[in-house]
Formats: C-alpha cells, sequence, structure tokens
C-alpha cells in the first residue's frame, strides 16, 4: 500500500475509533435522516435510535453538530443543509459537505449514490464525482486529485472546519495541486478512489452497524 494511502488509512481509523461504535450507529443514523434534505427534529432521532428524546438528543451533541434556531439537526459531522463549497446530490436532493473528502466516503454509510461538485481552489475548475457506496464510480477531469491533512480529534464543527476541512480540496491536475501544496506543505494528494479504499478500510470493523 502507498504510504500516503496508509497514512490516510491511520488517521481515518484513529478519527472513527474516537467516535466509537454507539457514536457510529448514531452517525449513521443522523446522515441517513439528513440526507432527505430536511431539517431533523430530535423526536425522528429517537424514534430511529429507540430511544427517548433526552437520551437521543445527549447522545446527538456528543458528536460535532449544528443545530437551527428551531432546535433541529441542519449538520452533523461532515454533512450539512447548509450551502458549502462542495455540493452533495444524493437523487433530487442537494446537501452540502465540510470537507473535500467527506464528499467521498459519506455514500458507504447513507447507502446511496452521490454526485459531487466541488471547485478547484486555484484554478476555479468545477470537479465532478459521482459515488457509490461501493466505489468511486466516474471523476470529471480523470485526472482529479484530493489533498488530505492529517486531522487530530476534534470535538466541534467549528474545531474541524479550522483544522481540516479548510485544507481538504479536489483538484483539477497534479500541477495545480502542486502549487497548493506549495503554500500548504502539510497536506498531501491523493486519487479520489484511494481515499475512499482508505476510509473505506477504517470503516470496516463497524460494518455490521450499517449493513
Amino acid at each position: 500500500m502507498d504510504s500516503n494511502v496508509e497514512k490516510i488509512v491511520q488517521d481515518a481509523k484513529k478519527l472513527v475509533d474516537a467516535v466509537g461504535a454507539e457514536g457510529m450507529n448514531v452517525l449513521t443514523v443522523l446522515y441517513r435522516l439528513l440526507s432527505d434534505g430536511k431539517p431533523v427534529e430530535p423526536e425522528r432521532v429517537a424514534s430511529a435510535l429507540n430511544l427517548p428524546v433526552n437520551e437521543a438528543t445527549s447522545l446527538i451533541k456528543k458528536l460535532p453538530t449544528v443545530f437551527d434556531q428551531n432546535g433541529n439537526l441542519v449538520e452533523s459531522y461532515g454533512l450539512s443543509l447548509n450551502p458549502t463549497k462542495h455540493s452533495f446530490v444524493i437523487g433530487d436532493n442537494r446537501l452540502y459537505s465540510w470537507c473535500g473528502v467527506d464528499t467521498i466516503f459519506l455514500p458507504i454509510l447513507i447507502k446511496k449514490n452521490a454526485r459531487i461538485e466541488s471547485p478547484d481552489p486555484v484554478t476555479g475548475e468545477k470537479i465532478k464525482l459521482l459515488v457509490s457506496p461501493e466505489r468511486v464510480e466516474e471523476v470529471e477531469p480523470s485526472t482529479a486529485l484530493v489533498t488530505w491533512i492529517a486531522a487530530d480529534v476534534a470535538t466541534t464543527a467549528s474545531e474541524i472546519r479550522g483544522a481540516t476541512c479548510h485544507y481538504q480540496n479536489f483538484f483539477g491536475s497534479d500541477e495545480s495541486a502542486s502549487k497548493y501544496i506549495s503554500e500548504n506543505p502539510r497536506v498531501f494528494v491523493v486519487k479520489p478512489s484511494d481515499v475512499f479504499n482508505a476510509i473505506n478500510s477504517a470503516l470496516t470493523p463497524y460494518r455490521d452497524i450499517w449493513d
């Protein structure tokens, strides 16, 4: 395995293990409810988890999440109803992600195909992907790459976005990625399929939660 891909596996495993089995169960439920494209009431989460509302709400708040003014969930650990530069479309529902790499692994947990569109931060070129729960199906342009940066375990949405998401972007070519890396030497670049395979590997011990 390529050393960069192995690094992603290690980083992803660290983050997934920090969430733990209970957290992964809650997170998977949140992702699937959010994928309907509407704010999620705590009561719906409680029903899906078969728990009282106060217990479900307590579990939700252990994860990096964002609520609207009505107390409904609108963002959870990478998936957002609020617009970002990373568009994530499931069926007729347009959602968004915090990081570029979030769009690559979310279909694994949601178990639905997603169409992704995200701009190259250097050239502005639109990078488009089709990702299924099994693999990265399509990448346009075929030369597209994605950056990765090692992340410490963070507990809030703002911490994750500031420490990680700002640096995880798609690029149309090695040339534009290299320019970005020269200005941000902590990141490295890989193929989108490498990220998918690495995170899928890190998620394997918890697969019985969402299969």
